[in-house]
C-alpha cells in the first residue's frame, strides 16, 4: 500500500513538472542551458578558471547544451573581450572542426570606483529571441514586530563589483587566462556525459529564474558591444534555428486556420512562432530571394499617380464683364491702302 501511494505521488509530481516544462519550453537549443543558472555559477566561482570548470561540470547541473546533436553535453569554451572598462565574457561552443557558435555574452560595465553592472545576453539563434537576464538585488527589510531579513527585489542596477570573478577582472594586476581549447582538444578534468531529458533538466535548474530578472532590452549595451566584436556564427546552428522557427510559424498558422473553420480551441503551443521567426530572420542573416519569382515579388511596385481632370462648373453662370469704354478723339480711318502701295492724293479732283 505504501509503495502504491509513493508511486502515485511520484507520478503526480512528474506530470506537474512535465506540464510546467512544456509551458516554459521554446523548442530551441537554448532550452538546455539556463542563463540564470550560468550567472549563478559565475557568481559562486572564485575566478575565471573556476568558472570554466564549474560550468562544464556535470555536478553543477547547468550545462545540458547539445548544439551538434550527438546526445552528449557540449564543452562550453570562453574568451574575454574588453573595451576600456567595458568587459565581456563570451561563451562559445565548437560545433565541429570548422564551425563555432557564440551562445551567450556576460556583459559588464564599470560605472564607479567600486560599482559594476552586469547582464547576460543569450544568442537569438540559440534561444529563439534575444534573452537578457540581470541579477536581483538583496536588501534588508524589516516587518512590523519582526527581525530584519534579506529580500530579493528587482532594481534597475545591481552592483556586482564584489563578486569574486568580477573583482578579479577589474583588478589592476589582472592577467587574462589563456584558453587554447578547441574541438577535440579539451581539459584533462573534463569528460562528456549524456544529456538529460528536458523535464528532468528543468526540474533541477528551473528555480534559478526566481533569483534573476528577465529584461526586455539590453542595458549593458557597451559591454555587449565589446563581446560582439568578433562574433562566431555556425551555419549549422543558424539554419536549424531558422527552419524550426519557420515550421513552427507555419504550424501555428495551420492550427489557427483549423480552429477558425472548425471552432476548436488553440492549445497556445505555437502562439509565438511568428515572433520567433521574425526575430531570427532579422537577427544576423540577410534573407535574399532565391528564384526569379521571389525576385519579382521582392521588387517594389511603382506607384502611379492618378490622372487629374479639371471638374466642370456646376454652379450658376456668372454675369459677363461689361464692354470696355470707347476711346475719345478722332476716329481712325478704315480705308486700306491701294494694292500698288501708293496712297491716292486727297483734295484733288479727277479730270
Amino acid at each position: 500500500m505504501r509503495k502504491t501511494i509513493l508511486s502515485f505521488v511520484a507520478a503526480v509530481l512528474m506530470l506537474g513538472a512535465s506540464a510546467q516544462t512544456s509551458a516554459d519550453s521554446t523548442g530551441f537549443d537554448g532550452d538546455q542551458l539556463s542563463l540564470p543558472g550560468v550567472l549563478e555559477v559565475f557568481k559562486t566561482s572564485k575566478d575565471l578558471d573556476g568558472f570554466l570548470k564549474n560550468l562544464n561540470s556535470e555536478s553543477s547541473e547547468v550545462n545540458n547544451l547539445d548544439l551538434n546533436q550527438d546526445g552528449k553535453a557540449d564543452f562550453i569554451d570562453m574568451r574575454l573581450e574588453a573595451d576600456g572598462d567595458n568587459k565581456a565574457i563570451v561563451l562559445s561552443v565548437d560545433v565541429n572542426e570548422k564551425e563555432s557558435h557564440d551562445v551567450a555574452i556576460i556583459a559588464m560595465e564599470k560605472t564607479g570606483p567600486e560599482t559594476v553592472v552586469l547582464e547576460i545576453i543569450g544568442d537569438a539563434y540559440v534561444y529563439g529571441s534575444q534573452m537578457v537576464y540581470s541579477p536581483k538585488d538583496e536588501v534588508m527589510t524589516k516587518a512590523k514586530g519582526g527581525p530584519a531579513v534579506a529580500d530579493l527585489v528587482t532594481v534597475d542596477w545591481c552592483n556586482v563589483y564584489f563578486w569574486d570573478c568580477v573583482n578579479g577582472i577589474y583588478a589592476d594586476q589582472f592577467l587574462a587566462p589563456l584558453w587554447t581549447w578547441q574541438y577535440g582538444v579539451y581539459p584533462s578534468w573534463w569528460s562528456r556525459w549524456q544529456c538529460r531529458a528536458r523535464h528532468l533538466y528543468y526540474a533541477r535548474c528551473g528555480y534559478w529564474g526566481a533569483f534573476y530578472n528577465r529584461r526586455m532590452v539590453i542595458h549593458c549595451s557597451n559591454g555587449w558591444a565589446a563581446g560582439a566584436q568578433n562574433v562566431l556564427v555556425s551555419p549549422l546552428v543558424t539554419d536549424r534555428s531558422i527552419n524550426y522557427a519557420i515550421s513552427r510559424d507555419n504550424k501555428g498558422m495551420t492550427t489557427s486556420s483549423a480552429n477558425t473553420s472548425g471552432g476548436s480551441q488553440n492549445d497556445g503551443d505555437h502562439s509565438d512562432g511568428n515572433d520567433n521567426a521574425q526575430e531570427i530572420k532579422k537577427s544576423k542573416v540577410e534573407q535574399r530571394p532565391t528564384s526569379g519569382k521571389d525576385i519579382d515579388k521582392a521588387k517594389k511596385p511603382v506607384r502611379r499617380e492618378p490622372v487629374r481632370t479639371e471638374p466642370k462648373p456646376n454652379g450658376p453662370k456668372t454675369r459677363p464683364n461689361p464692354p470696355a469704354p470707347k476711346p475719345s478723339g478722332p476716329r481712325p480711318s478704315s480705308k486700306q491702302p491701294a494694292k500698288g502701295g501708293v496712297k491716292p492724293a486727297t483734295g484733288v479732283k479727277k479730270k
